[in-house]
């Protein structure tokens, strides 16, 4: 799992300028872990709305598969946060 995977899914508030720095750093805002989820899937996983605009202005595919064939849209629209994607 990377970087980017880890502060979607542990990050506390002040982690948001850490997402920002490795994004403008030119981490992947779509690398995909071994079960093909990206940080934006995780980011909507866990209802991480700052990261997830974050991924998104710097390219993450909000359309993209990842485990179970959901997408990051999928996934916050099942969380009832569909908005945090769009």
């Amino acid at each position: 799992m990377g970087a980017l995977h880890h502060l979607c899914l542990y990050a506390h508030p002040h982690d948001d300028d850490l997402i920002k720095i490795l994004l403008k750093a030119h981490a992947d805002a779509n690398a995909a872990r071994r079960d093909a989820d990206r940080p934006l899937h995780v980011a909507a996983a866990t209802m991480h709305d700052e990261a997830a605009r974050a991924l998104l202005n710097a390219g993450a595919e909000p359309d993209a598969f990842g485990e179970g064939g959901l997408t990051p849209m999928m996934i916050a629209a099942v969380a009832g946060h569909a908005s945090i994607i769009s």
